[in-house]
């Protein structure tokens, strides 16, 4: 599929206000990044959340993290479904992390959640109201408002389970999690946990001595994605990735494509599926059809570069892609309904990191 391809300038100072203009031709994809927010943290810490709107660039807010602190970089920048605050993940010394919390309205933000680890994954409730965080050995809700966190273990799931792990709020129900319950006799079970006053197991949809990870809902809360790996003891040590229908209890293979993810994204309309290949530098992105089982479209980032962040726009027709490339502001824009691909931030911007979303 033939890729046209814009090389954008930007003003390499980071002031309130950027303009963008076309170096090779006249832009032909307009409004391709309305309602873009990026955080750019520069090479000396300093970080701001900016708006992009058909090529302007201005600052929202300056994000006041610290002298000590960065922004983690595998952090996902995550909107709350009323599109009213941002999360994103810090990092201090000694591998402290922290959430933090944005309005970005106001400008008011506060670290949300401090620990002893800085590998947490963050989803949102439905209702904007509670966050669940997954860490290396437990997962936990925590109240946006500050309120008094809720560790998902034995205490509240019974004496057989030893922990939770991978929790997942629904995306359309607010009391409703799939996590994986991890058994004292080795065994996971992936469940539906009610989330009340009381905390219960709904269903148990799947069980056995194996790992179960990497979930994901799809965006109309139908579907369950996870990835299954056989015993450690199996001679035949595999992970794929599965589907399960939510109202049969069936699964199925995600795909028959001959592609190992490492890292994915739904669309919001479900209909694609994002899917950046793993074990190499320089592996590709692959936009699936989902409906179809077929690859729609493939593209590379070079030798130099891998692809690290993506997030879909609201209409499910433009993807952000961050790239690492040599620690140099790589983002590119890509509407995948015309095979055009924008790169709004040149090399010469300088030493940064990006971290997109949209709102």
């Amino acid at each position: 599929m033939p890729v046209t391809r814009f090389v954008l300038l930007l003003a390499t100072s980071l002031s309130a206000v950027f303009t963008v203009t076309a170096l090779m031709i006249t832009l032909t994809a307009p409004g391709i990044d309305d309602g873009l927010r990026v955080i750019i943290q520069d090479g000396d810490g300093a970080a701001a959340l900016y708006q992009l709107d058909d090529g302007e660039m201005t600052q929202v807010t300056p994000l006041d993290i610290g002298d000590d602190g960065y922004i983690e970089y595998n952090s996902t920048l995550a909107w709350s479904p009323n599109g009213e605050t941002l999360l994103f993940q810090a990092v201090r010394a000694f591998d402290l992390g922290e959430i933090w919390v944005v309005d970005p309205a106001t400008g008011e933000q506060h670290p949300l959640i401090r620990s002893r680890t800085v590998n947490m994954h963050v989803s949102w409730s439905a209702d904007s109201q509670r966050i669940v965080v997954d860490n290396d050995r437990s997962s936990y809700i925590q109240p946006v408002d500050g309120g008094q966190s809720l560790l998902l273990d034995s205490r509240v799931l019974g004496a057989d389970v030893v922990a939770v792990r991978h929790a997942m709020w629904s995306p359309v129900e607010p009391d409703l999690m799939a996590a994986v319950l991890l058994r004292g006799d080795g065994q996971a079970r992936l469940a539906l946990l009610e989330i009340g006053e009381t905390v219960t197991v709904q269903r148990v949809l799947m069980s056995g001595y194996a790992v179960i990870d990497q979930l994901q809902w799809t965006p109309d809360g139908r579907s369950l994605m996870y990835r299954l790996t056989a015993a450690p003891y199996d001679s035949y040590v595999t992970s794929r990735y599965h589907m399960m229908d939510l109202l049969t209890e069936t699964s199925r293979k995600l795909t028959e494509q001959p592609i190992e993810p490492a890292r994915m994204t739904w669309s919001p309309d479900g209909r694609r599926l994002a899917v950046i290949e793993a074990g190499r530098q320089g592996a590709g992105l692959y936009i699936l059809d989902m409906a179809t089982d077929t690859i729609d479209a493939v593209y590379e980032p070079g030798d130099a570069g891998m692809f690290q962040h993506l997030a879909w726009s609201a209409d499910g027709e433009v993807l952000i892609m961050g790239r690492d490339e040599n620690a140099t502001c790589g983002v590119s824009l890509l509407d995948v309904r015309r095979s055009i691909q924008v790169q709004p931030f040149p090399p010469d911007l300088g030493p940064c990191q990006v971290f997109a979303t949209w709102w």
